[in-house]
């Protein structure tokens, strides 16, 4: 015996067909676990894609543990920022972020200057009001890039 459990979208003319071998599920249940399973491997896409999740090359297991926890935890982390800022999730765009912030952060040290740090204070940002908002945003993605080139 198989459940099946017909999705009906509104955007999309063909129905989806989601099959489970547990006759006991409704299905609800049958849809919520599958859209459950897809949210975990699409963390562990991006983990291996992103975050290095695979590229460790350690034989220790505290050391590999290590790894397998930072970069879940980072994919986690920039999902929970991204769901706060109220921007769609896409780890590539965290990730061009990140090293944008890098990038501006060695710029800024190099060139001597010192912006201004207040997010509500634009009277000397000259019109570079989007350069305070990014610093306001990107440590928490310039502590996380230093943190894992240290480890990785």
């Amino acid at each position: 015996m198989v459940r099946l459990a017909i999705w009906y979208s509104k955007d999309e003319k063909k129905p989806k067909l989601f099959f489970s071998n547990n006759t006991d599920m409704s299905g609800k249940d049958v849809i919520e676990y599958y859209r459950t399973r897809f949210q975990i491997e699409f963390c562990f896409r991006d983990a291996k894609s992103f975050t290095g999740l695979m590229q460790s090359q350690a034989r220790d297991v505290s050391k590999l543990s290590f790894n397998f926890n930072a970069s879940l935890t980072s994919v986690n982390l920039a999902r929970v920022l991204a769901k706060e800022r109220g921007i769609p999730f896409s780890m590539a765009s965290c990730k061009a972020m990140t090293h944008n912030a890098y990038l501006l952060e060695r710029f800024i040290c190099v060139s001597g200057i010192k912006p201004n740090r207040n997010p509500h204070d634009y009277s000397n940002t000259h019109g570079h009001e989007n350069l305070v908002d990014l610093f306001t945003i990107c440590p928490f993605f310039i502590v996380l890039y230093r943190l894992l080139r240290r480890r990785l």
